[in-house]
């Protein structure tokens, strides 16, 4: 029996402003196997939010679901970079005003 390698994005040291595409194939291809991992892929994704613009709030309240608006808007354009894509969700939500 193997064990599953857990996917920690804040170690793969993935920029924001990196495309879409890197994220989706990092996870794509591991499972945040381990409490450590999914706590450091929890900073990451806190991180890429901020980057983007969108509220401490929201981020907190609002975590899955913008990952989810993530992965939906990098299907149809993987080669957008991640802080766009925060700032557009944060736009649409009315999260960011400007």
């Amino acid at each position: 029996m193997t064990l599953a390698q857990s996917v920690n994005l804040e170690a793969l040291h993935l920029p924001y402003d990196g495309y879409c595409e890197t994220v989706s194939q990092a996870l794509k291809n591991y499972e945040p196997s381990t409490p450590d991992a999914a706590e450091a892929n929890k900073r990451w994704w806190n991180g890429a939010m901020a980057a983007g613009g969108i509220p401490p709030y929201n981020i907190q309240y609002d975590h899955y679901r913008i990952i989810d608006e993530f992965f939906d808007a990098c299907r149809s354009n993987p080669h957008t970079p991640i802080k766009p894509i925060m700032r557009n969700i944060g736009l649409q939500h009315r999260w960011i005003l400007n």
